[in-house]
């Protein structure tokens, strides 16, 4: 769940304010917001005075609780979920957000192509997003095609309050990635019809699973082991860093590269 689809005006700006606003926000989607934490307010430089908020918190709907990040902005009595440098042309996200430091071209998290590449790519994404699987297709296939070129890491982030079995499926693909199983193309290039039921989506995956011919089956007790956990937080703690609230999130070269520009000049050079 994001709150970038809410934005009006509210009353004074203060930290109680702010949580009133987010557990407003969440309750008008059919969740709860718990454990509402902020970071230091910063200003905005050079825009007048605007200061960016960021905070994370817990979503608690359908019995399922989720950690969100986000970020919103505020002047005066107002609250915006993004503002835009006119001359720049650019969000103040990609300004003024965090970018990716060293500790995120970790070899564990390389989906494809060669460490030493020329480009990297890190990607945060969420197997049951159909824009993600659009973006990590096309990068597995650029990749797979010039690995010397282009280096993809891929970081899990599911948005699971509208893919409620995205959490299961992430960590189904990391424990069959540890039996030395890599699953992300076989993922990302079908369509999974039950999206709701974490035991359903299980069940789809191992069929997928027999149908091409690997010979390993997923259980629930499988999804909890501690490596597996330990990998799924460790995705989770590094998209908190940047704060990731949307998929897919791409950074290109050490930079956010939210309309996939960047990317999309390496593309073509491959082609």
């Amino acid at each position: 769940m994001s709150l970038l689809v809410v934005s009006s005006a509210c009353q004074a700006i203060d930290t109680k304010s702010m949580k009133t606003y987010i557990q407003d926000a969440v309750a008008s989607q059919g969740g709860k917001a718990e454990n509402i934490q902020f970071m230091p307010r910063k200003v905005v430089p050079s825009s007048g005075g605007w200061e960016m908020v960021q905070f994370s918190f817990d979503v608690v709907a359908d019995g399922k609780r989720t950690q969100v990040n986000d970020v919103l902005y505020t002047y005066g009595e107002y609250i915006a979920p993004d503002i835009i440098n006119a001359k720049m042309q650019v969000s103040a996200k990609e300004l003024f957000l965090k970018q990716p430091d060293q500790t995120f071209y970790n070899k564990d998290n390389i989906l494809v192509g060669n460490s030493n590449a020329k480009n990297s790519v890190i990607v945060f994404s969420d197997p049951l997003c159909p824009n993600c699987k659009e973006v990590v297709s096309d990068l597995i296939k650029v990749a797979n095609k010039a690995p010397d070129k282009l280096c993809v890491y891929l970081y899990h982030y599911p948005l699971a309050k509208i893919h409620p079995s995205s959490p299961a499926l992430i960590k189904a693909i990391i424990y069959l990635k540890i039996k030395g199983y890599n699953i992300v193309p076989l993922v990302y290039s079908y369509n999974f019809k039950n999206i709701t039921n974490d035991k359903k989506t299980l069940s789809e995956l191992n069929t997928l699973l027999r149908v091409n011919g690997i010979n390993v089956q997923v259980n629930p007790n499988d999804i909890k082991r501690t490596d597996v956990v330990r990998k799924y937080n460790n995705d989770q703690a590094k998209a908190k860093e940047l704060s990731i609230s949307f998929t897919p999130s791409i950074y290109t070269n050490g930079k956010h590269d939210h309309a996939q520009k960047q990317y999309r000049q390496i593309r073509a050079t491959v082609q």
